[in-house]
This record gives structure tokens, sequence and C-alpha cells, in this order.
């Protein structure tokens, strides 16, 4: 079992990386934002380059590499706020794709890969799902519930109404409408959802820590840098301490979620797996995500030119990417059921 990248995965997150500085810069996610759209063209060059599809089959027209390679880019994409529903269609495609029946991944699939369609994914309750990212534009969507099942919605047949959050940088829909169960292992689609979604919060929350850290050296009271306070530096430590688990999802909960085992271990790899992620999603790292923030001061409020892309007034702050996921959903994609406190205890 590998634990560090290989050549060819190094290489997909520089270019990863290259092309997302590129094409995403704060500016444009500013843009975006202020306008309530989603950044359709670089929906397309992402398209082009086979992203919605890279961890799914060829079969179905996917790019058939593996969860490590769409961890890359989409932490890479959680870094540069990028407004595109890359983080909801590859999971939905995904979730299809481990637990679909013949018949729903040759309907869906296909164009869910290349990009043609966008897909969303949350949890229901009583059959209605209070909050998904990117529903508005999206084609078909993913819903798992309490009991432990998940459901395929043609959105074009659900009642999709806007829902707002904090979260500028993309679009919310309640969802209510008829589906089709999803045959398959939705344990196992709901751990891909999650680390997917791990690794996206990831790069967001790795992309804050070191904006934050940059400033307390530059920022000086009475000719000290602010970084030099005890209190601003353990408040930075202790951001980087809380991303220090999640920064290890993309070679060790995926190297466990696809690992060929014997049978016994498998229930030893799920409570691993879940301590991982229930670590990488929990409201510690949002709460830490603010405070990390706060060291800008009153410039996170007043949107000045230190730190203009990334203050809430510039409608573009990390933290409300985190926080949108961890608190504004509280159902989307952590199922009560599934983070018991016998679940995490190895």
């Amino acid at each position: 079992m590998r634990f560090g990248f290989d050549d060819d995965q190094i290489e997909i997150q520089r270019t990863a990386t290259a092309l997302l500085e590129a094409r995403s810069a704060l500016d444009r996610v500013r843009e975006n934002a202020e306008a309530g759209t989603d950044d359709n063209g670089l929906w397309t060059e992402l398209s082009e380059l086979g992203w919605p599809g890279i961890a799914i089959s060829e079969d179905f027209g996917g790019q058939g590499f593996g969860l490590v390679e769409l961890a890359i880019l989409l932490e890479q994409a959680g870094r540069t706020l990028a407004a595109v529903p890359l983080l909801s269609t590859a999971t939905a495609a995904l979730a299809i794709q481990t637990a679909g029946s013949d018949e729903q991944k040759e309907r869906w699939l296909p164009s869910l890969a290349t990009g043609e369609i966008s897909g969303a994914i949350g949890v229901a309750v009583n059959g209605r799902c209070e909050v998904a990212a990117c529903a508005p534009t999206a084609a078909v969507a993913v819903l798992f519930d309490e009991e432990g099942g998940a459901r395929l919605v043609d959105l074009a047949d659900a009642l999709v109404e806007p829902v707002a959050t904090i979260d500028p940088t993309r679009r919310y829909s309640s969802i209510e409408g008829p589906g089709v169960e999803l045959p398959g292992d939705t344990d196992a689609a709901f751990d891909r959802a999650i680390s997917a979604m791990s690794a996206e919060l990831t790069g967001v929350a790795s992309r804050a820590t070191e904006l934050a850290v940059a400033y307390v050296k530059e920022r000086k009271q009475f000719g000290t840098p602010v970084g030099a306070y005890q209190a601003v530096a353990h408040m930075c430590a202790e951001c980087c301490l809380v991303l220090r688990a999640p920064a290890q999802l993309p070679t060790t909960l995926h190297g466990l979620l696809t690992l060929t085992s014997p049978s016994f271990l498998r229930p030893l790899l799920s409570r691993i797996s879940l301590q991982l992620r229930a670590h990488a999603m929990s409201p510690q790292l949002a709460f830490k995500l603010t405070e990390g923030l706060a060291s800008h001061g009153k410039l996170t409020r007043t949107g000045s030119t230190s730190v203009p892309s990334w203050t809430h007034s510039c409608l573009a702050v990390p933290a409300s990417l985190a926080h949108a996921w961890l608190t504004a959903l509280p159902t989307a994609l952590v199922r009560p059921t599934k983070l018991t406190k016998t679940d995490l205890t190895v």
C-alpha cells in the first residue's frame, strides 16, 4: 500500500495547480460569487480535460483513474475556491458507479463523466434533502438516507428550491421528489463521497492557513510582526495542527478504501476510515479556520487591500466554504448513524 504519490500523480497535481491558479484567480471567483453563477468557461475546460470522470471507468467514458487522483484534483479546486460543480458531479458519479445498477450506470455515467451534465449529492430525511450543493444546475442527485440506503433522483422530476447559505461560491437547493434505490454497496459509496469532500476541504483549509501565516509575518504592531505575539502564533499553530490529519486523507483514507484485504480486516479498516473522516469533517476544523482568519483583524470585515480576495466582504472567505459544508449542511453526508461513539472506537 502506497503512502505517497507516484510520478504520474505528482504530475497531475502539478498540472492541476498551474491550471487552477491561472484560470480560477480570486478576482474571477469573486466575480462569479457576486453574480451568483458558476464559472461555465472553466467548467467546460475542466470537462474537456476529463476531470469530472477521472475516477470513473473508461467503459463509461471516464479516465479510469482512482480515488487518489480525484482527491488531488479536488484539493487543488478547494485551494482556489473554483466556482465549478466538480465535487458534486464527481461524487455523484462515483456513488452511481459504486452502488448503482447496470441500467443506472449506463444512463447517467457517460454524461456525468464528460461534464455534459452535472450532479448533486446530499442526505435526505423523511424523503427530503434540505441542502444540496450545486443542485440548481444539476440533472441528477444521489441522496443518502438515515437507514444506510441511497436513491437516485432525476431532478427534472423533483422539486428543487433555492436555499441561501453563508457560502457565496456555490448555489444550494433543497430537493424533494421520487427516486430509484441504488441497489449496491451504499456504505462504500458514502465513504468515498466523504473522503472526496474531505480532500476539497483540506485544500480550502490549507490555503486559508497559508494566507493567515503570511499575513501575520508582514503585519506589524508597535514595530513588531504580530505573528511574534504568543496569542497569534498559537492561533496559527493550532490551525496547522488541526490540518495535519486531513492532509493525509488523499493517500491514507483512499488507500484504505481501495485496499484489497481479507474480509475479516474490513470492519477495522471501516472504523479507521470513520475516524479519519470524522476528524476531517469536524466542526473543530471550521472553527479553527474562522479563528485563523481572525488574525487578519478588521481587514476581514473591511476588505482592505492586504487580503482583498479572502475577506468576507469580497465574498470569497475560505471559511465560508468550510462552514457551509460543516454547519449549514448538518445532514449533508454526515448521517448520524454513521458516526456513533461505538463506530469511532477501534
